[in-house]
């Protein structure tokens, strides 16, 4: 897991989950593995099989009475429920882990769930001033406690809410220190997300050689780790990349690929990106009609979320 290997980590612990039926492990160890392997499937988009997951594990810390054990779950089952498109209830379960947390007064949950609120604020309610407030107090938090892995995940998701924001060096800056920290950690899927974010900012800053060799080093990576989900990443942002740059056949090979990678059942959000992407495309070769109705679709999508 630690390396990266999502996919093979989330099969241990499946596994592992499965025979606990047959043998006697304490509820704590369960309930532990259930919520590592919920976090597991949140990151491979498996938003209903985390749910499923960390619902179990919540069972068992509410009927221990374990503040902390609750406080860890709520967060990542408030993401993964908004990521599911209940914006409200995920945003409700996470306040319900950041006032745990608070009362416990540890320091390194409430920089999680403030990050996790961040998030929510500038993926769903689209409140970047708000998300980014809350990533910057978060990454003081993360600074506090020594934890690089957060640190790292909060830079990135300010220096991305900085680029919506149209500040494309400082975020560029802090992406770059995201990256490096990630680097450091060695922790491949993350390196994988910064390289991606940086190659964006570049092809807005028209450094379309730059973002190249940054989604190079992305497809590099994603087939060494051998994980579809991390191949249809690499695949969506350098079809992203080729259109930008004008490489239009180049630019439907690659998400066309990424579509037949997509994780199923597919998020309807990234799904709904996807489409667009690809109606992008088709609008830019002159389908105007084929691209309108994905646009439709994908639109539809949007206003359901």
């Amino acid at each position: 897991i630690m390396r990266g290997a999502m996919s093979e980590g989330r099969q241990w612990l499946e596994a592992f989950l499965k025979q606990t039926h047959q043998v006697q492990v304490s509820g704590a160890i369960c309930a532990g593995a259930q919520y590592v392997a919920g976090d597991l499937a949140a990151l491979q988009d498996d938003s209903s099989a985390a749910i499923s997951l960390l619902e179990a594990s919540l069972r068992f810390y509410q009927a221990e009475g374990d503040h902390f054990g609750l406080a860890r779950v709520l967060d990542l089952l408030g993401r993964s429920i908004f990521r599911q498109g209940d914006t409200a209830r995920g945003i409700e379960l996470i306040d319900e882990s950041l006032a745990h947390y608070r009362e416990l007064r540890n320091v390194h949950g409430i920089a999680q769930s403030l990050f996790s609120r961040a998030s929510a604020e500038l993926q769903w309610n689209g409140d970047v001033v708000r998300a980014m407030a809350l990533a910057e107090e978060s990454i003081h938090l993360f600074r506090q406690t020594g934890d690089l892995r957060g640190r790292r995940d909060a830079l990135s998701l300010l220096g991305w809410a900085l680029h919506d924001q149209g500040d494309l060096e400082r975020g560029t800056s802090l992406l770059e220190e995201a990256l490096e920290t990630a680097r450091n950690l060695g922790d491949q899927q993350r390196i994988m997300e910064d390289l991606g974010f940086l190659a964006v900012i570049s092809y807005r800053r028209g450094a379309l050689e730059r973002a190249r060799l940054l989604l190079g080093e992305l497809v590099v990576l994603a087939r060494d780790l051998g994980s579809s989900f991390s191949l249809y990443f690499a695949l969506v942002q350098v079809g992203v990349r080729e259109r930008y740059a004008g490489n239009l056949k180049q630019a439907m090979s690659s998400l066309e690929k990424a579509l037949r990678l997509m994780p199923q059942p597919a998020a309807p959000f990234r799904n709904a990106l996807l489409q667009r992407y690809l109606a992008d495309v088709l609008y830019d070769q002159g389908e105007t009609g084929a691209a309108a109705q994905i646009y439709r679709t994908s639109l539809s999508t949007f206003y359901a979320l």
